[in-house]
């Protein structure tokens, strides 16, 4: 039976802090035995592209393998049954098609070059990496709700490297949406008062039975490939999840004029 979707509340913004007022010392107070302040906390660094990347390819093979590994280790008798060789067969196919997933992601992204800057139109690319999944969406159920401004459809980049960043970021929503979750696709044109006018690309998925356990997405390959493609063409990429059930990717390439020029 349909189910009534509801399309994702915007959250509202954090409030700025005022900033301190510096401490001025009185003409009574005297300097020279003034202690310094305590320095400032150092930020936490970033790890670079590629440290993430390992670590993030090194805990999804991990979980494969450790599947692999304890289907070898069941005792010769329980190879037996058919029923369980039949689910010990479909999980290999599927562990190894992830593993065969994520190296090709990996190789694509070593062998980029610098990207060009055409008009691509993304409504018509996010339409299209989206057909493959539909019978995904029938055998779980899924509600996808898109909203793409096809009135303002074109992005300035590499409608190669696009299709390897979006193509990745959409299968991994797609792995994470359990049986009968929500995912919401849309793309809006922002115009800014200040510099170049963007594309915005939200994706939006609900997983209410997994929302414990769920793995955050931007610590996936999927994402930092993104990531890396999406920068490299001067947009930048954002995800916010919350305390309960949705996680928000957004994504930001310059906008193309009404022409279609770069």
């Amino acid at each position: 039976e349909p189910r009534a979707a509801t399309p994702p509340q915007p959250t509202p913004p954090e409030p700025s802090l005022p900033e301190p007022t510096p401490h001025e010392p009185s003409a009574q107070e005297p300097t020279a035995t003034r202690e310094p302040p305590p320095p400032e906390p150092a930020a936490p660094a970033t790890p670079p592209p590629l440290a993430r990347l390992a670590a993030a390819l090194s805990a999804e093979v991990r979980e494969p393998l450790g599947t692999i590994q304890g289907l070898a280790d069941l005792p010769d008798e329980r190879f037996q049954d058919p029923e369980l060789r039949s689910r010990i067969a479909e999980a290999i196919a599927r562990d190894a098609t992830r593993i065969e997933r994520l190296v090709e992601r990996i190789e694509n992204l070593g062998r980029l070059e610098t990207p060009k800057r055409d008009p691509v139109d993304i409504v018509e690319l996010l339409e299209e990496l989206l057909r493959p999944h539909e019978e995904t969406i029938r055998a779980r159920r899924l509600l996808v709700l898109k909203e793409l401004d096809a009135a303002h459809p074109l992005a300035v980049g590499d409608p190669d490297q696009l299709r390897l960043a979006l193509t990745a970021l959409v299968d991994r929503a797609f792995d994470l949406v359990p049986e009968r979750g929500d995912l919401y696709i849309a793309s809006r044109h922002h115009a800014a008062r200040s510099g170049a006018d963007t594309i915005r690309i939200l994706i939006r998925f609900h997983s209410p039975d997994r929302a414990a356990e769920r793995p955050r997405i931007d610590e996936s390959v999927e994402f930092i490939v993104a990531e890396t493609v999406i920068q490299s063409m001067g947009g930048r990429v954002a995800v916010s999840t919350t305390e309960g059930e949705d996680a928000l990717v957004l994504l930001d390439l310059p906008a193309a004029d009404g022409t279609g020029n770069s």
